[in-house]
């Protein structure tokens, strides 16, 4: 039996998650709270023992693997596949800015994900899986037996999750929300996946004087 375990992350929340705005191949830091969460993951997976850590080239991810591993002493394995969806144009924009001015794509991105063609210079929903579903099997058969970190971004692990658990991508919409700093745990068993997580939050700790933004918003902006 070969066995290999990943421990997917989102990264903590930037200024652009508390500001709505849609992020994408751009960027920008996290917020003192981002810092904060990924200190509860760093907490909460001190004693795992993980053969390799992975991330998105983005810096929000980059940054939240950094704290995460802690006085690990191993190097953090970068990948540009890794990314977020590509939203072109739509990029530092707040999602009501894109409502307002572009209704028909905005509602098909949240709920109808499946047949959301974009015209902004973006990616679909498809080639994002494609991408991301190729290189996540690659670090599978390169670590067998063994566990990793993956720090990475919303749609990204909704569509590997959505591919190991079988389900077509008109379901990403009804998916759990995926809160920053969250854990999804994918478990491969001679080739065969178990998701036995997805978006856990149950080492965070919710301080009364940091505001906890995402907590009011429906559609969190992706990231």
């Amino acid at each position: 039996m070969v066995q290999t375990i990943l421990y997917i992350i989102r990264h903590g929340q930037t200024i652009w998650n508390a500001e709505h705005r849609m992020q994408g191949f751009g960027d920008s830091p996290l917020t003192e709270l981002g810092n904060l969460q990924a200190i509860w993951a760093r907490d909460a997976f001190h004693s795992q023992d993980f053969a390799a850590i992975y991330s998105s080239v983005s810096m929000r991810a980059l940054h939240t693997a950094e704290i995460i591993r802690g006085s690990r002493q191993q190097p953090i394995t970068t990948y540009a596949d890794l990314r977020e969806l590509s939203m072109g144009s739509w990029e530092g924009r707040t999602t009501e800015e894109i409502k307002q001015e572009n209704p028909e794509a905005y509602n098909l991105f949240w709920h109808q994900p499946h047949i959301y063609t974009p015209d902004n210079g973006g990616e679909t929903f498809a080639e994002l899986q494609q991408r991301v579903v190729a290189l996540t099997e690659q670090l599978i058969e390169h670590h067998p037996d063994q566990s990793i970190l993956i720090v990475t971004h919303t749609l990204t692990i909704k569509t590997l999750l959505s591919y190991f658990l079988q389900q077509p991508l008109d379901q990403l919409s009804k998916a759990p929300i995926l809160y920053p700093a969250s854990l999804s745990k994918v478990i491969v068993t001679d080739g065969q996946a178990q998701v036995a997580a997805y978006g856990d939050t149950s080492f965070h700790q919710f301080l009364p004087s940091v505001p906890f933004t995402q907590e009011k918003r429906k559609e969190p902006p992706s990231s």
